[in-house]
């Protein structure tokens, strides 16, 4: 099937979360809000989401280059973020191989106008459960870094 990879895994774990004081504090409420994908998500309180997430240079780096390296991406390849949120990621991979083309789809338009200048032009408003715009084989890298456990599979 592949390699397991865990490019996203050490930025998770650099954050300490308090799970079970959210699971006891409106929870139900919180997740509610947290499934409208709107500013209280992005940029509300901590207890609907991410409670601030603003572009930090670097941050995303790491995760980037990854990325790149381990698929040999270079100046023409194509790389797609299905659920790019505000599209750090794909800032910084445009950052370390300026020759890329990229594109992202996000159901959140408060999400998309938060993204940076340099990647905003490529980003395009849509929902991952239909199908997406883009012909089989258009990308030579699809991700999708948190968004398959928000749908409702059988």
């Amino acid at each position: 099937m592949g390699e397991l990879r865990r490019v996203v895994t050490p930025l998770h774990r650099a954050t300490a979360r308090d799970y079970l004081g959210r699971m006891v504090d409106g929870k139900v409420e919180a997740m509610r809000v947290a499934g409208e994908f709107g500013a209280d998500y992005w940029d509300g309180d901590r207890r609907y989401g991410y409670g601030g997430y603003t572009f930090r240079p670097g941050y995303w780096a790491g995760p980037a280059s990854e990325l790149i390296g381990a698929y040999g991406l270079g100046p023409g390849s194509s790389v797609l973020d299905v659920g790019c949120g505000k599209a750090f990621l794909l800032h910084e991979m445009l950052t370390a191989e300026p020759g890329l083309s990229v594109a992202g789809l996000d159901v959140s338009p408060h999400a998309l106008a938060g993204a940076t200048d340099l990647v905003r032009p490529h980003l395009s408003l849509g929902d991952a459960r239909q199908p997406l715009p883009w012909a089989d084989a258009s990308f030579d890298l699809v991700v999708s870094l948190a968004v398959l456990h928000n749908f409702h599979l059988p």
